[in-house]
């Protein structure tokens, strides 16, 4: 009687700690968010239910068509779609770096840094009206009362004398004739203010509101770049340019532009027979990829397996470690079995 009285308890508790979990899932995901980089140079944040699906929500364009009817509205009783929040956080026309730095924590949320180019505005010179003055010119001789010294000197013709600007007054007018001194154009700097967002995801998007990156975390203090399908880990925060699209990261070297997206380094490691692609899909086996930074270069590091026979009877196999320019997409070092390096010509 005790054991069924027991085992009761123990089901019934088994029951409420799962919907428990369940409801605090859904409390999770309910509050996940993402910055999204439009095609055409847009950052906004969206925040809501269903926001971490593989792609993000189109951009909403403006309607062009008549709002509908009552009769129409009566007819549409479709449930409305999970609330979604959408906030601009930069304009497509100004400038905008977008920096996604790992998480300190396991919490697998996104430091990002949304930051504008500086707001420089020039202001024009405006004239500043000053009386007419005669000239200070002396055509004819001085008379004894203020006569200078310097005529006292016998053959001494007089001539017209121009009293220069610096022996005059503070407040006296310079006279005409005399070069006016060009007032300087005022230009002031506004550096607006960074925003901060912690997020789950940040999504580059590309032509028809398609994902062209993905950035994500795992686990602390490091960060997964995915490009259809290929990803890469990394530790080094990434910056991402809102109008040319462009990708950087960042190091207390310096920064460097990364040319060579994860999937073009990956096919290329593959096309040159380094990494062997599994025939089933077009992503290599066992294959895991890291960005790094070296003396102010960033590095593919795509480390794979490679399997072939030795004389076309032998079996063998190696892993790879391939290291790529992530600038070039020069391979500037590749680390392999003795075998392959020994025999790799009569390996197939």
């Amino acid at each position: 009687m005790l054991s069924r009285r027991f085992f009761s308890k123990l089901i019934v508790f088994l029951i409420t700690l799962t919907l428990s979990f369940s409801a605090l899932a859904q409390l999770a995901l309910a509050k996940a968010d993402m910055v999204v980089v439009h095609e055409d140079g847009e950052v906004v944040w969206i925040t809501g239910e269903d926001v971490l699906a593989a792609t993000a929500p189109p951009k909403k364009e403006q309607p062009t068509q008549n709002p509908p009817t009552n009769t129409e509205a009566k007819k549409d009783t479709k449930a409305p779609s999970p609330p979604t929040k959408t906030v601009p956080l930069a304009p497509s026309d100004k400038p905008t770096v977008i920096q996604t730095n790992p998480p300190k924590d396991n919490n697998k949320k996104l430091d990002v840094t949304i930051q504008s180019a500086p707001i420089t505005s020039t202001s024009p010179p405006t004239p500043s009206a000053s009386p007419k003055v005669s000239p200070i010119i002396s055509s004819s001789p001085p008379s004894k009362t203020s006569l200078p010294l310097a005529s006292l000197v016998p053959n001494l013709s007089p001539s017209p004398r121009l009293i220069k600007p610096s022996t005059l007054p503070s407040n006296s007018p310079l006279p005409s004739g005399t070069p006016q001194p060009t007032p300087s154009t005022t230009s002031t700097s506004n550096h607006p203010p960074p925003v901060n967002k912690q997020v789950d995801q940040v999504i580059l998007q590309g032509k028809g509101s398609e994902p062209v990156l993905t950035i994500k975390s795992a686990e602390k203090d490091q960060i997964t770049l995915n490009q259809g399908g290929t990803e890469v880990t990394t530790n080094l925060p990434l910056q991402i340019n809102n109008q040319t699209h462009s990708l950087t990261s960042v190091s207390p070297t310096g920064n460097t532009r990364i040319n060579v997206l994860p999937k073009e380094a990956v096919n290329g490691a593959i096309q040159q027979g380094y990494i062997q692609p599994n025939p089933n899909t077009i992503q290599p086996t066992n294959t895991k990829v890291t960005l790094t930074q070296e003396s102010g270069s960033a590095y593919y590091k795509i480390q794979g397996e490679k399997t072939g026979k030795l004389f076309g009877v032998i079996p063998v196999k190696s892993s790879v470690e391939v290291k790529m320019s992530a600038e070039t997409g020069k391979i500037v070092n590749v680390s392999q079995s003795p075998i392959f390096n020994l025999l790799g010509l009569f390996i197939k």
